[in-house]
């Protein structure tokens, strides 16, 4: 081989190390995109799973160390919940006279401004119960906002007799198929009946992922049970505790 051959091939072997050192590797979380820069040669671009969320812990025990099974949720309970889980801002003054003096103003303002929830008319009506029916709605509004991108699950066949002429019939189809909610032996929905606060978890939990993971090593945080109402053979305890604890992957 001449010598100016080598020299040339030498050369360019050069710097093409010399462009592998000076590459840079990025990771775009957003997007899951990977980004490979190689100097003088294009761009390789690649894609990698996203980093997990933090799923952040939503409710707590009382001033009684209870969880209060069966606690019917307000609009204003169901705010603040959306508000812990998004870990959003006091970025709002309160925008609604009826909630001027409700602890949650603050709150309430920033999850409706978010569009997690919506008002009547120009009031929030904080006191209010929420039925199942319309806890639906705003969980396919959550659906939308976030894009979740929730695969079906299995398709509707009557599951419910009891929703024909609900006003939110639709997303409550919408929440089975996604795997929200359940269907039972009697075939009911129940959508007029209240909301209650271990219900809402379990679906909340779903919807954010906070299935994920193992609940026995969160429990590590804790001694004994971490509500003196409830203990393990509770039907909604795995998901009360995640709700409780968080979830960071």
């Amino acid at each position: 081989m001449k010598v100016s051959t080598r020299i040339f091939l030498t050369s360019i072997a050069i710097l093409f190390l010399a462009g592998l050192l000076s590459s840079t590797y990025i990771v775009r979380e957003a997007t899951g995109l990977t980004s490979f820069s190689l100097g003088l040669f294009d761009q390789i671009e690649v894609f990698a799973l996203p980093k997990e969320p933090k799923r952040y812990g939503y409710i707590e025990k009382d001033n009684n160390g209870k969880f209060n099974v069966a606690t019917k949720l307000t609009r204003a309970d169901v705010a603040n919940m959306i508000f812990k889980i998004e870990n959003l801002e006091y970025g709002y003054d309160n925008i609604f006279k009826d909630t001027e003096d409700n602890e949650f103003a603050y709150i309430i303002s920033s999850v409706v401004k978010c569009g997690y929830m919506s008002d009547y008319d120009g009031e929030f009506m904080p006191d209010n119960y929420l039925t199942r029916s319309r806890f639906m709605k705003i969980i396919n509004d959550i659906i939308k906002i976030d894009n979740l991108k929730l695969n079906k699950v299995r398709e509707y066949q009557n599951e419910y007799f009891d929703i024909e002429k609900d006003e939110n019939k639709k997303y409550i189809i919408n929440a089975y198929q996604y795997g929200l909610v359940d269907s039972n032996a009697n075939a009911k929905f129940r959508p007029d009946d209240f909301l209650t606060k271990e219900e809402a978890i379990v679906i909340l939990n779903k919807v954010y992922g906070y299935n994920n993971g193992d609940y026995l090593h969160m429990l590590g945080a804790y001694s004994e049970d971490p509500y003196v109402d409830i203990n393990q053979e509770y039907w909604a305890f795995t998901d009360i505790v995640k709700a409780t604890v968080g979830l960071e992957k």
